[in-house]
């Protein structure tokens, strides 16, 4: 059952093993470490969460697939190269946006000190 004490326990077992982020459906939720998480991200990262997205892009849209089901972990950068991947589904060769083009928006908040510069710095990375 969804409820405030189960979801407190979730995130507070998965940030004493340093994962920081989680999804609550299509919502990117994130915990300021208060401390340094290289690996989270280095170029081996990013570059997975890429490529990640290349391959979601080139997989058929057969509901009996079950290749999408290789998810990565919740990160920020999923979130940024969702975003990224669904603006340019919507331009052309040319660069003109099409009927098919989307906005996108990636709305960042927090408390004072939850790490928001810092999250919007590697969303744009």
């Amino acid at each position: 059952h969804l409820h405030e004490a189960s979801v407190t326990y979730s995130i507070r077992r998965r940030y004493q093993r340093d994962t920081i982020y989680t999804y609550t459906g299509p919502i990117l939720l994130a915990l300021n470490p208060f401390k340094a998480l290289p690996h989270l991200y280095d170029e081996k990262s990013m570059s997975d969460y890429s490529h990640r997205g290349e391959e979601m892009n080139n997989i058929s849209e057969d509901p009996e697939s079950d290749e999408k089901e290789e998810l990565l972990a919740p990160h920020i950068y999923g979130i940024a190269d969702g975003a990224f991947r669904t603006m340019l589904a919507g331009i052309d060769p040319s660069g003109v946006p099409t009927e098919r083009s989307k906005d996108q928006a990636i709305l960042v908040s927090g408390e004072s000190g939850a790490g928001k510069t810092v999250t919007t710095k590697h969303i744009m990375s």
